[in-house]
């Protein structure tokens, strides 16, 4: 049998429709454990169709573009998947070949594409709407896990250099969400510089170290993933734990509100 604790839901879509869910909680960190615990659940759960991973990453922050920027307690849902430290030498010089992991699901990727243009409207619309329902999600869970309120903004360090966020204080109160490309690796990363290389390279947002086995493990079982990342870190020599009870909140709202997109 499986080792490990499973908690059996349901989750209802817009649609009417119950989505079965099963949850796994993964234990530490780095590719080859995910492929394990990928591989463990496929064994163990003969009907499973979607994995969705879900946790907290690092995110690429670019004060200066508000439609590019990621905010510590943002949420990345991904688009694609590269393993950066999957590379061969050519010539001297490193070359990527860990840049054709297969594509999240697209069931996920057009329910994701539908919760950006509902924060757009939430958020954006002259006429004020209701907020988001991961809002709402995050205030309910915040009321049952420790240490999660939203951190102030001054402890985010790029919080200042937002100049966009003066324009329209109230759009950007809550976790924002963005559909974007997961660089993955088995490394632990905390290098600004090279950080900015891979997001200028490889056009990424977010950083973690099990995506790509995450991605690889699934299409090799005949699944489809997505991951789902609450931004904690900006992967640089200030990582610290402020962020992570929040951000971890904020992902799994974002994810019920994916699954009741499907």
């Amino acid at each position: 049998g499986y080792q490990g604790e499973l908690r059996y839901g349901v989750v209802a879509s817009i649609g009417g429709r119950e989505q079965k869910i099963v949850e796994s909680q993964f234990h530490g960190a780095g590719l080859r454990l995910a492929q394990r615990e990928v591989d463990r659940l496929k064994r163990y759960l003969l009907n499973l169709k979607y994995v969705l991973f879900v946790g907290i990453g690092a995110g690429q922050p670019r004060p200066d573009s508000e439609d590019k920027d990621i905010r510590l307690g943002d949420v990345v849902i991904s688009s694609g998947v590269i393993q950066y430290d999957d590379v061969r030498r050519v010539d001297g010089k490193f070359v990527l070949s860990g840049n054709g992991i297969p594509p999240p699901g697209h069931e996920f990727i057009g329910a994701a594409n539908n919760l950006v243009a509902n924060q757009m409207v939430s958020r954006g619309a002259a006429t004020p709407r209701r907020a988001p329902v991961w809002d709402e999600y995050i205030a309910q869970a915040q009321a049952f896990v420790e240490n999660s309120n939203r951190p102030p903004d001054a402890a985010d360090p790029h919080n200042a250099a937002r100049t966009y966020l003066s324009l329209n204080p109230t759009r950007y109160t809550c976790c924002r969400i963005r559909l974007a490309r997961v660089a993955s690796a088995n490394t632990l990363l905390r290098d600004a510089e090279h950080r900015d290389y891979l997001c200028n390279h490889h056009d990424v947002a977010c950083f973690d170290m099990e995506g790509a086995a995450v991605a690889l493990a699934t299409h090799a079982s005949g699944m489809a993933y997505v991951l789902v990342r609450g931004v904690s870190d900006y992967a640089d020599k200030e990582k610290n734990n402020v962020w992570h009870a929040y951000a971890a909140v904020a992902a799994a709202a974002v994810t019920r509100a994916l699954l009741e997109d499907l």
